[in-house]
């Protein structure tokens, strides 16, 4: 664990690059200044995450001791590699003041904790790893419960937005892509046109947790999942867009 710092950040601080360009003084280098200065401004971004590399061991060390303070002594055990693994690589890259960082927190909390270690999937890691900020939230405000509107309600998507205070632009992105990670389910409400299903986005009347979901969330929040929200959890493999739809008669 010594050393890591890189040595591009020794090699390429941005106060070299800006005094190497600042010395060009001939007309035509003054215009080749100009250009060098929007490119070192472009190495400061990509200098950025690999200054977060440098201080990895700091922040490792902070991040495994808040991890281990949230479980007790005699309830610690020794981490799978397949968990830890990948949470570790991610924190190279990760603020620790961030949501997504304390599910991580949690996450591996949950996967050293004798009680809650079972529970824990070597696909959890992967799955939060791809999670914005922004969907983080969707997911606190969601859970274990989801929102399920009233058959009578218009414009759901609208209305589902505004209830967890997000955009109605953003908010259909979100889903869909939390729920291709198999973490939510969309409920549609029962819509008939020209004697046909007519399903639409704006017919969403309910967004659930699955089963994987739920449990996924109870890791990376620490948190117990009420035995009533496992029970009615949609089973993945069901298709969504037929969800609440009762099963057509068979033909006699």
């Amino acid at each position: 664990m010594e050393n890591i710092e890189p040595e591009i950040v020794k090699a390429l601080p941005p106060s070299v690059v800006e005094k190497a360009y600042g010395d060009i003084l001939s007309p035509s280098g003054r215009q080749v200044g100009r250009l060098s200065e929007d490119l070192v401004k472009a190495l400061r971004f990509i200098i950025a995450p690999i200054q977060l590399l440098a201080s990895y061991q700091d922040r490792l060390e902070t991040f495994l001791r808040r991890t281990v303070e949230k479980v007790s002594e005699e309830s610690r055990r020794e981490a799978d590699a397949e968990v830890a693994g990948p949470i570790l690589e991610k924190l190279k890259f990760l603020e620790l003041d961030t949501d997504i960082a304390e599910m991580f927190s949690n996450l591996l909390a949950s996967s050293i904790d004798k009680e809650t270690h079972s529970s824990v999937q070597p696909s959890f890691p992967i799955v939060l790893s791809q999670i914005s900020h922004q969907e983080a939230i969707l997911l606190h405000k969601l859970f274990p419960s989801g929102i399920r509107l009233s058959r009578n309600q218009q414009h759901r998507i609208e209305t589902i937005a505004k209830i967890l205070d997000f955009s109605p632009e953003s908010l259909p992105g979100y889903l869909s892509h939390l729920a291709s990670l198999g973490l939510l389910y969309p409920g549609y409400a029962r819509v008939l046109k020209k004697k046909q299903m007519d399903l639409k986005l704006n017919q969403v009347n309910s967004i659930h947790f699955t089963p994987y979901g739920l449990v996924f969330m109870a890791c990376c929040l620490r948190k117990d999942i009420p035995k009533q929200e496992i029970a009615s959890a949609p089973i993945l493999g069901t298709n969504p867009f037929r969800a609440g739809i009762p099963p057509r008669p068979k033909k006699t």
